[in-house]
């Protein structure tokens, strides 16, 4: 049974997956108010209905729970993805400095963290301050001319008003980022938007001996592959089938000088039985020739039948020497 260790990579994406929705509505409706309020002029009844929802007043305590629930779910998200920055975008946690322009980040994730640890700010800011005004009206009845100063904060208002409508789209666009390229990385999003030639390296403490440490700060890096590295990847790739191709080549070429050499040695074999039959045959030939030879020489001599045969070849000495 697959177990889950609950760390603070899975606790952030959990709470982005709870977060992003409602805080990109409450976003959109608080900078869509501000600037039909205080750059196109619309009457403050005709747009009352966004700030109803950017507050989600519309049963009584909603916007107390609302308000309060995303104030603490998006400090939480803040607090865990802090925590995960290594590389911010002033200074460095793991004490190396990399080369590269750090202005410039490379992907989704690294703008993600090295933005967020400046734009975090203004998020904690925006969501404080809106949160515990609300709390503050809300739940504990305060007047407004005593908490009214965490509304001016909230939108800037001590600014003059053009500045004050800047304040807020800016924020809305820094904030928005954060959004969208944490978004991003969702496992989902990821799957669908990521790039053929993109690739992850997961990075773990395994061979530090602690196991449960190690599976605990797992870290996934996204990054594309430059297409120096797929060329790369495609060299090594023909580079082992040629190999292959090799390897089986010459296997097939000792198999066949093996079949070769075994058919050399069945033929070697065969001439030699047929050279040894020869020489048996010949042999055979010179005894049956000797045979033959002596049967004449026996046959030249005459014998007399009333004589001892083996006195005939003496005799005929005897004879031959007188």
């Amino acid at each position: 049974m697959n177990r889950t260790y609950w760390n603070k990579r899975i606790i952030h994406r959990y709470l982005a997956y709870i977060t992003v929705v409602p805080l990109f509505i409450t976003m959109v409706t608080g900078v869509a108010y501000k600037v039909l309020r205080d750059v196109v002029g619309v009457e403050k009844s005709k747009i009352k209905f966004l700030m109803r929802i950017h507050q989600m007043s519309f049963l009584p305590y909603m916007e107390v729970i609302y308000t309060g629930t995303l104030m603490v779910l998006t400090i939480s998200l803040t607090i865990f993805g802090f925590k995960m920055i290594y590389n911010p975008l002033f200074g460095s946690r793991t004490g190396r400095r990399r080369n590269r322009n750090r202005w410039a980040p490379q992907s989704m994730r690294e703008y993600h963290h090295r933005y967020g640890s400046v734009i975090f700010v203004f998020l904690v800011f925006m969501v404080l301050t809106g949160g515990i005004y609300r709390f503050l009206r809300g739940a504990l009845n305060i007047e407004k001319s005593a908490v009214h100063w965490l509304m001016d904060l909230h939108e800037m208002s001590y600014l003059p008003k053009p500045l004050s409508v800047l304040w807020i789209v800016l924020n809305f666009a820094i904030i928005l980022s954060m959004a969208v390229s944490g978004a991003r990385l969702f496992p989902i999003i990821n799957r669908i938007f990521r790039p053929a030639n993109s690739y992850q390296v997961i990075s773990s403490n395994i061979n530090t001996g602690d196991t449960v440490g190690s599976m605990n700060n797992i870290s996934v890096i996204d990054s594309p592959t430059p297409q120096n590295d797929n060329e790369n990847i495609n060299n090594d790739d023909n580079n082992n089938n040629n190999n292959n191709n090799n390897n089986n080549n010459s296997n097939i070429i000792n198999i066949n000088h093996l079949d070769n050499s075994s058919d050399l040695i069945n033929d070697q074999e065969l001439i030699n039985n047929n050279n040894y039959n020869n020489t048996d045959s010949n042999n055979i030939d010179v005894i049956i020739n000797n045979n033959n030879s002596n049967n004449n020489n026996n046959s030249s001599i005459d014998y007399d039948d009333d004589e001892d045969n083996s006195n005939k070849p003496i005799l005929n000495r005897l004879e031959s020497m007188d």
